[in-house]
């Protein structure tokens, strides 16, 4: 009996004794009991937005369009010598057969030279020797001839205008100007001779128009008006000229001989008429 209650007494100790030490196994940690832990996951940067490709530059502005110039009038159908032509601040140049006029060109010839134009609407303008003549403005368009119009000054020298299509239906399209004179025409072939002198006052050299011949040589209608500064003078028939000096009113009457012969020099070449004796007489006319 005493030694049974000493039994269970040992015992119930020895469990006293070594349960702390089993639950301290029991408490092992899992890493030491499992292995190694698997490391941590590395927390995942988002990658860096790729740099975004510059936006394209804007494209330079388109450059504004070179200026066309003035459109073309024509083109010098015939020469003999030099034609020179200047318009603005453009250089010179020297014309040869053949090469394009433009509106605003500045025509000139020497002492022998002498040339035609021929514009688009089939008028043409013979330039003389010692000539000057101003192409101031030249629209041609068949297709509206109400835009179409023409302009010549005349500054010195000797020219032969034959109109064509731009004043056919209206005269009032054509500009024909002399230093003293507007000249209206329709239908018409003109000759003018254009007289200057040089006058030096106060050691000033200054060219001055000395007097004008505008003839009519052939037309298709009844006259040719020739206004200075609003006096008006009237050409009716083939071979009438209007005299014309500075401050004067215009005086009309026929082409003397010699002045038939002069102006039949105007033209490159023989003219459609040519006045002068055995040269087959008057047959020509404006268109």
């Amino acid at each position: 009996m005493r030694y049974a209650l000493l039994a269970t007494t040992l015992a119930v100790l020895g469990g006293l004794l070594f349960s702390p030490l089993a639950a301290r196994a029991d408490d092992t940690p899992p890493s030491q009991s499992q292995g190694p832990a698997p490391a941590a996951p590395t927390p995942t940067t988002a990658p860096a937005d790729a740099p975004s490709a510059p936006a394209p530059a804007d494209a330079p502005a388109a450059p504004p369009a070179a200026d066309a110039g003035p459109p073309k009038a024509g083109e010098l159908t015939e020469a003999k010598g030099q034609i020179r032509a200047k318009r603005g601040a453009d250089p010179e140049r020297t014309l040869a057969q053949g090469n394009p006029v433009y509106a605003e060109d500045d025509l000139a010839t020497g002492p022998e030279d002498k040339g035609r134009v021929t514009f688009a609407d089939g008028s043409s303008l013979d330039i003389g020797p010692d000539s000057r003549v101003l192409l101031a403005d030249f629209v041609y368009d068949p297709a509206n001839l109400d835009a179409s119009k023409q302009a010549i000054r005349m500054a010195k020298g000797m020219f032969r205008y034959v109109s064509g299509k731009v004043v056919q239906n209206d005269p009032a399209r054509l500009r024909l100007e002399s230093p003293l004179a507007v000249i209206g025409i329709r239908g018409t072939t003109l000759d003018h001779k254009i007289v200057t002198e040089v006058k030096t006052v106060k050691g000033v050299r200054t060219e001055t128009v000395k007097d004008e011949l505008h003839a009519l040589r052939a037309t298709k209608q009844s006259q040719v008006v020739v206004d200075q500064h609003g006096l008006k003078s009237v050409l009716t028939k083939p071979d009438q000229a209007v005299f014309l000096r500075p401050k004067l009113p215009g005086s009309v009457r026929a082409l003397t001989d010699q002045e038939k012969a002069e102006f039949a020099t105007i033209p490159p070449t023989p003219a459609p008429f040519d006045p002068r004796p055995g040269r087959g007489g008057f047959v020509g006319g404006g268109s």
